[in-house]
This record gives C-alpha cells, sequence and structure tokens, in this order.
C-alpha cells in the first residue's frame, strides 16, 4: 500500500468530526525528526487560534490523537514511515504493543514516546498557529505581554513557575514542555489527574473512570 492510498483509506476510516489527514500529501508541513532533517510528516491542523485559544487544544488533541489512530491501523504498512516520523511511529507502536498485551510502560520510554510526540505537535500543529497570531499583534506592549507568559499548571511544586522569553520560538517552547513532563513525573501521575480537576474542562465521569470515558469516545482505538 502506498502512502497516498494510506492518507485515502485513513481519511475514509476517521470519524466525521475528526480533523483529518491533509487531502493535498505533497503539499503538507514537514515535522523533522529532533537533531536531524527527519521524514515529512503529513498531518496538519486545520485551525489553530493562538497560543493558548480553545481552538488552538482542540487541534493539538485530534492532531495527536489522529497519529494514534493512523498508527493503530496502518503502523505495520511499509510505507507508514513515509507519512509519520520514523522515530514518532516507533513510539506510538509501542503504545499500541503494551495497550494489546495489558502492561504499563516504564517511565523512561514514557519520556521517549512524550518526547517524540511533543517534537511533531509544536513543529506542525502548533508553530504555524502561533506565527499566525503573532502576526496579527499591531501593539508592541501587547505582543511583548502576549510572548512572554507565565505558566504554571496545578501539579507544579509550590511557588514553581515557567517564564517564556519568546512564546512564538519552537525550541523554547518544546524545552518547557519537556521540563514540565518531568515535573509530572515527580509529581506521581495520580497527582497529575487529580490536579486536571483544578481546571473545569473535563467531567467528573472521566475522573471517575478514565478508561471508560475514552472508550466512549467516538473512534477510540
Amino acid at each position: 500500500m502506498n502512502p497516498i492510498t494510506i492518507c485515502r483509506d485513513f481519511r475514509m476510516w476517521l470519524p466525521s468530526n475528526c480533523c483529518h489527514l491533509e487531502p493535498r500529501v505533497p503539499n503538507v508541513p514537514k515535522c523533522s525528526e529532533p537533531g536531524d532533517t527527519g521524514t515529512v510528516n503529513r498531518y496538519s491542523s486545520k485551525r489553530v487560534a493562538g497560543p493558548s485559544g480553545h481552538d488552538g487544544h482542540r487541534s493539538i488533541f485530534m492532531a495527536s490523537f489522529n497519529r494514534c489512530r493512523f498508527v493503530a491501523k496502518f503502523g505495520s504498512e511499509p510505507k507508514a514511515a513515509e507519512i509519520l516520523p520514523a522515530r514518532l511511529l516507533d513510539a506510538l507502536k509501542q503504545v499500541h504493543a503494551a495497550k494489546d498485551v495489558g502492561i504499563a510502560l516504564p517511565e523512561d520510554i514514557k519520556f521517549n514516546i512524550f518526547n517524540a510526540s511533543f517534537h511533531c505537535e509544536q513543529e506542525v500543529t502548533v508553530a504555524p498557529g502561533v506565527k499566525q497570531a503573532v502576526a496579527g499583534f499591531d501593539c508592541p506592549i501587547l505582543r511583548g505581554l502576549i510572548l512572554r507568559p507565565v505558566v504554571r499548571f496545578c501539579f507544579f511544586p509550590r511557588r514553581h513557575y515557567m517564564f517564556f522569553k519568546d512564546f512564538s520560538e519552537t525550541e523554547e517552547r518544546i524545552t518547557r514542555g519537556m521540563s514540565a513532563y518531568r515535573l509530572a513525573q515527580e509529581a506521581g501521575w495520580e497527582h497529575v489527574l487529580d490536579s486536571m480537576k483544578a481546571y473545569g474542562v473535563m467531567p467528573e465521569s472521566y475522573f471517575e473512570d478514565p478508561q471508560k470515558a475514552y472508550r466512549e469516545i467516538p473512534g477510540a482505538y
């Protein structure tokens, strides 16, 4: 099965309410592997409202969800590495393999998987939206404030904050994101899950049974 056929079949397989692969396969953003030129990642988010907009968050989730679904269905295809970077493809294969046998992955493997996924997320899904949003800032003062956010997640240690020098810089967002992941590991995943309640976004049913809530998502793999 060639890459174009894979993309066509995957679009047909997605539920109608999901963001999908770009139909014009050759004309999509590239996602580089950290440290080299990488292979072409033919995923592209459709809508990103800006550095912290709800549409941006939605696009990030949908792109990550669909990459996982793509690997679940087409990850074993010989040409799959022409659709996703090999490093991300291998990482997501590990996720599905662990899920299939019902085992938890070691923390170092989880970190590597997040690293591969987060690089692609920031380079492909987030960067275009941030660039577009920044281009619309006419006021220098507003631009300066927005590009230097102070970030704190509920699972951070007390009085711990993240300070950005330039939010539009992809490498800085990746560095801060990986630091946040390390803090989450140190805090413990149960604490991270409990801290999500503070945002008032997820329904209570999610916290009562996350796996059941996930299975109820249309198209869950």
